[in-house]
């Protein structure tokens, strides 16, 4: 599979012939623990409320519909999984749909109690992420030591791979922070140069994916950082403001093909921004 073709999680999915029950690993609704408004932080879930006639099927991917205009839905890695023969432990790529703009995903991997299979033992979960701040995340390999995801990534998140703040909600919180005359710290960002004010970070401006991988002995760690391909011409502006500049060098740094970068070889390459891009105060 080309390291751009994302396997996308339908939040919408469609009727279809029954699926065998077995394909069925857990009611997907069960799975709105990973929602970001949910705010349960339990190693064990308990789906016996959940009424697996409400499942509907499309290929490998497992949805349900409530509420006013929520979905959520999931599908096995389109990769060689180390799982995919495993019927206790799965690895599952989950996306879930709010009614509102956001569609957020999460990866998840899940052990089913083999005495009670409407219990199931949560190993490890990514965080949350919407649309292109963070999201659209997708297994891109799963050993016997681990897994390795990508999640989409905005013009600022790629020179900021390490930073994992939800900076809508930042913002959101510094306002009401302001309006009580509070400090409210801000994390670091590259060059001080600030989401949405210096650098694109829309959730509808993907240009990339941050690479991460989770060792099921250490944890996550940050790999690499790879861009879309053609953002060369994507991303070409006559515009001279900070942004601008910043995606014309992301636009150099990938071909036809997409380019990827272990996330000490880009950390290097971001050293060129400064002297290319100038500071924001300059710029805007």
């Amino acid at each position: 599979m080309g390291a751009v073709e994302v396997p996308k999680v339908a939040t919408q999915v469609k009727t279809s012939s029954p699926q065998p029950s077995e394909d069925i690993f857990i009611h997907p609704q069960c799975l709105e623990f990973l929602a970001p408004w949910d705010r349960s932080d339990s190693d064990s879930i308990d789906c016996s409320g959940f009424d697996p006639a409400t499942i509907q099927t499309m290929d490998n991917e497992f949805g349900v519909r409530f509420g006013d205009g929520h979905s959520i839905a999931y599908r096995y890695p389109d990769v060689d999984d180390h799982f995919a023969n495993n019927q206790a432990f799965k690895l599952l790529e989950v996306g879930i749909d709010g009614g509102g703009s956001g569609i957020f995903s999460s990866i998840v991997l899940l052990e089913r109690d083999r005495l009670d299979p409407n219990k199931f033992t949560v190993w490890a979960r990514t965080p949350d992420g919407d649309r292109c701040n963070d999201g659209k995340k997708w297994v891109s390999k799963s050993t016997s030591a681990g897994f390795e995801f990508k999640a989409a990534a905005t013009p600022f998140r790629l020179i900021n791979p390490k930073d994992t703040t939800d900076w809508r909600n930042w913002y959101l919180a510094q306002s009401m922070a302001n309006y009580g005359d509070k400090e409210f710290g801000r994390p670091p960002v590259f060059n001080e140069w600030l989401p949405y004010d210096d650098v694109v970070n829309s959730a509808n401006a993907c240009v990339g994916w941050v690479v991460r991988k989770y060792d099921y002995e250490t944890g996550f760690e940050i790999i690499g950082v790879e861009l879309s391909p053609h953002l060369q011409t994507e991303l070409k502006s006559e515009d001279t403001s900070l942004s601008a500049c910043i995606n014309v060098w992301l636009g150099s740094q990938t071909n036809e093909e997409g380019s990827y970068f272990r996330i000490d070889d880009w950390s290097g390459r971001l050293r060129q921004l400064t002297s290319i891009c100038g500071v924001a105060s300059l710029m805007n």
